[in-house]
């Protein structure tokens, strides 16, 4: 398994828990769309990105600039996230 320093062990579990799809996907068509898009909507439901970078703050108290901070990290999180998706070994 690959090691992390940004992800929790819960989290490199549910990232671990798609690996075979990602890897019968990888082995089949090539056609990422549905997976990636299936796995965001699951990760961001599981692991909200706004407690991380400003908690106790609620949605509709961010000012436009640091909604965009949140746009940047959820971008930078989803980059990441592919790249340990990529690299884990079971």
């Amino acid at each position: 398994m690959v090691s992390s320093t940004w992800a929790t062990a819960e989290q490199t579990a549910f990232l671990q828990s798609h690996f075979e799809h990602y890897m019968a996907i990888n082995c089949g068509s090539k056609d990422y769309r549905d997976f990636w898009a299936k796995l965001k909507q699951l990760w961001f439901d599981k692991f909200p990105e706004l407690p991380l970078v400003f908690p106790g703050v609620e949605q509709w108290q961010l000012t436009d600039s640091r909604a965009e901070l949140i746009t940047d990290a959820i971008k930078l999180r989803l980059k990441v996230r592919q790249v340990i998706l990529f690299s884990i070994q079971i």
